[in-house]
């Protein structure tokens, strides 16, 4: 799921719903750059205040998109960091690199959303009593 169909499922009044479109087309213009800015840097490269970096970044939702692509991002790093191992020409900084990497997926969260059940509940109508 892209972060712009996250935002707008989000539940907000329309300004803040345009502002969190906003930084989410910061974040979706270069995200291999910008998933691992902190809100600071963010700030200095948009002039958008890091106050509204923090509480974007860390509403529930987007910081599970973020948490979930930073994991995507290192299971292939690690995968591309094992192909060089094997190239042959390897350094002790290479492989420190491999275990830093296999050692984060390993403790990465993984959402398992396989037990998740979402019921729709109708509002009472009071004519009929249902």
């Amino acid at each position: 799921m892209k972060l712009n169909e996250i935002v707008e499922g989000l539940v907000l009044v329309e300004d803040k719903k345009n502002l969190y479109r906003n930084l989410c087309a910061v974040i979706e213009n270069n995200i291999e750059e910008n998933i691992a800015k902190t809100p600071f840097e963010l700030s200095r490269e948009t002039g958008i205040p890091y106050d509204k970096w923090v509480e974007f970044l860390e509403t529930t939702e987007v910081n599970g998109w973020v948490n979930e692509t930073l994991r995507i991002i290192t299971k292939v790093a690690q995968r591309k960091k094992l192909r060089d191992l094997t190239d042959g020409d390897t350094t002790t900084q290479d492989v420190n690199a491999y275990k830093v990497l296999n050692d984060y997926n390993a403790n990465a969260k993984q959402t398992d959303n396989s037990n998740v059940v979402i019921l729709y509940m109708p509002e009472k109508d009071e004519n009929n009593g249902n």
